[in-house]
């Protein structure tokens, strides 16, 4: 079906959305019956935006955006918020890596992420990027 959303290669932290922790060397359709008009992988989870902007993630490292740290399927990211674009990583592994997700007004980032002079931040939820619009 349009939207469906497949995955495979390495699952240490449950990162393919399938519901487990095995490794898949073809693609593997994400759990959860959602269908997504953009995704973005990390190291060790993975996020997308679902037709009506809502966000989810899945895998591990602080970076689902709903306060947990881990789940082998899409949850839900916390805030109502409406994105329109969408990109994981920016960490060298699962426990540094974040998300930073477009809406109408403004960025907003959750995981750990780079602040510039204060150093590394963690958010578990979606945090608005200070200065953006």
């Amino acid at each position: 079906m349009s939207g469906d959303a497949y995955c495979w290669g390495y699952n240490g932290t449950g990162q393919l959305g399938t519901g487990d922790f095995d490794e898949r060397s073809s693609p593997a359709l994400v759990a959860g019956g959602l269908h997504f008009v953009a995704i973005s992988a990390g190291i060790g989870h993975t996020c997308g935006i679902v037709d009506g902007g809502a966000a989810y993630c899945w895998g591990a490292g602080a970076t689902l955006g709903n306060g947990s740290d881990s789940s082998t399927t899409p949850v839900a990211v916390s805030g109502g918020l409406t994105f329109f674009a969408i990109k994981s990583g920016l960490g060298s592994n699962p426990s540094s890596e974040a998300t930073c997700a477009r809406t109408n007004d403004g960025v907003y980032c959750w995981g750990y992420t780079i602040t510039g002079v204060d150093g590394v931040t963690l958010s578990l939820t979606p945090s608005k990027v200070q200065g953006q619009q």
